[in-house]
């Protein structure tokens, strides 16, 4: 089989013709993705990198911000009641409680422990309801001494129920204090 001059022609720059499809899609083609690849790449560790150099400017602001909070986790730890278990909490809530009443003049007719609230990392809620006889002087005297204690002491619930007894008006207060305590 004899091929003419015009039918080589046609079949080199066939071959030619495949031969750089199969270039183009076999080598140049991944190049091209591969660019893209490394493109957004680049991209995203430049974004990154732009991002931490802001941290590492605002270095000295966070720095200065984690010392204030590390302070006020100082003051703070020092509001809570540390108890080896709930019955030295309950004692000492109570002992604070009696404490407060007596010296405002403050008559506690009732107390009632309350389930004790279990948080995280050791720390917990222990409440006491209790009811109190007294006027409105020494009521407020007694719950500002409460939440101005120096541990922490939240007065969570307050029910003030009022009636008549001799043409004078008796007030009832119910009060739910609770205090944080971490076991230790």
């Amino acid at each position: 089989m004899k091929i003419n001059k015009r039918e080589r022609l046609v079949l080199s720059v066939g071959v030619a013709i495949a031969l750089l499809v199969v270039i183009i899609g076999w080598v140049v083609l991944p190049f091209l993705d591969s660019k893209k690849e490394v493109i957004e790449s680049i991209n995203n560790k430049k974004r990154k990198l732009r991002t931490y150099q802001v941290f590492v400017q605002r270095k000295d602001e966070y720095l200065k911000e984690l010392q204030a909070l590390q302070a006020r986790k100082r003051k703070l730890q020092t509001q809570i009641l540390f108890v080896n278990d709930s019955a030295e909490a309950e004692a000492k809530l109570r002992d604070a409680l009696n404490q407060y009443a007596q010296a405002n003049g403050v008559t506690i007719t009732r107390t009632n422990i309350l389930q004790e609230e279990k948080l995280k990392d050791g720390y917990s809620k222990i409440a006491i309801d209790f009811n109190v006889t007294a006027d409105i002087g020494p009521l407020t005297r007694f719950m500002h001494a409460l939440v101005t204690d120096p541990n922490f002491l939240e007065i969570r619930q307050l029910n003030i129920n009022a009636y008549m007894n001799k043409n004078q008006v008796v007030l009832q207060p119910r009060i739910t204090l609770a205090a944080l305590v971490r076991k230790g």
